[in-house]
């Protein structure tokens, strides 16, 4: 089984306008409202690869209520813990002028320690040996950077395994407990390392230190419009994305993430791994928004991946 933490997420608009103008009224249309968050992402893309999850999640007010209600509606099996206050809403803004795209992410409400307490407790009662747990996304304020690092502990100590993707310091100390997978973009990377990548050979050599010293089993690297880089101890891919028309780069991590567990499931190669989080995080970009794709147009995509054996 597989299951999502969403410690922070979000009701996500995204909004097309024809324009955008400052000190004035700037008009546009809803084209998308959709329960947001790293975790919550990844469990909707892993629904296309046919993979059924958990979302566990944390939600508060008329928008925490949307999303819960919208999962399950939608299948999903949730777990939910009560936030102090309304859950965040994020807004993507696609001005259509200049075709550039503005995030605007509320910081999120905070949680008590009894209801964090609460999913330390639900946790310990689900986890078992082989499940997967995807722990995503920002952490809420007031929640300490070492939230991620004790829910590993806890995990491991049921022999579950675990993916991470976050960032900032919940990330570096995320990553001294030692999760199994990690996915991280290049400044994540550069900042777990702790100095500048300046350039491949850089990434390549602080990726591999990186998978010595915490025993990683794969980190995935997301390069953005150039790919991506996949190792672990014994192999190293260099994936380069096809060109595609980008509409959203909304989610298209996590779409990465989710065909990432997708093919590690079926038991394919490294190599394949790759193709297919590429593949997908190319695909999710033409979809605006947090949007769903298809998986038959990640196939179809599978032939243009160019990947390069560099160990």
């Amino acid at each position: 089984m597989i299951y999502t933490v969403t410690m922070n997420p979000s009701l996500d608009k995204y909004f097309v306008v024809d324009h955008l103008r400052s000190e004035m009224i700037n008009r546009g249309s809803v084209s998308e409202v959709i329960a947001g968050g790293k975790g919550i992402n990844v469990s909707r893309y892993l629904k296309i690869f046919g993979i059924n999850s958990v979302v566990l999640t944390f939600t508060g007010g008329y928008a925490g209520q949307s999303i819960v209600a919208a999962l399950r509606s939608s299948g999903f099996s949730v777990e939910d813990f009560r936030a102090d206050g309304s859950t965040r809403e994020n807004i993507t803004l696609f001005n259509t002028e200049n075709s550039k795209i503005y995030k605007l992410n509320e910081y999120g409400p905070t949680i008590s320690s009894d209801e964090i307490e609460k999913l330390y407790s639900r946790v310990q009662t689900l986890a078992c040996e082989g499940d997967i747990w995807v722990l995503a996304g920002s952490l809420p304020p007031g929640i300490k950077d070492n939230f991620y690092s004790e829910l590993i502990e806890a995990l491991h100590r049921k022999k579950a395994l675990v993916m991470v993707d976050t960032s900032g310091m919940a990330l570096k100390e995320a990553v001294n407990a030692r999760p199994e997978y990690i996915h991280a973009n290049l400044d994540e990377v550069a900042e777990i390392h702790g100095r500048k990548l300046l350039d491949r050979k850089s990434l390549v050599d602080a990726v591999q230190e990186l998978i010595r010293r915490f025993s990683i089993k794969a980190l995935l690297c997301s390069l953005g419009e150039d790919g991506a880089l996949l190792a672990c101890e014994s192999e190293i891919y260099s994936i380069a994305a096809p060109g595609v028309q980008v509409v959203s780069t909304t989610g298209a991590g996590d779409a990465m993430v989710s065909a990432f567990l997708f093919a590690l499931q079926k038991g394919y190669s490294m190599e394949e791994i790759g193709k297919w989080a590429v593949a997908a995080g190319s695909i999710k970009v033409t979809v605006p928004g947090t949007g769903v794709f298809r998986k038959k147009d990640v196939q179809a995509i599978m032939g243009k991946i160019t990947i390069t054996r560099i160990k």
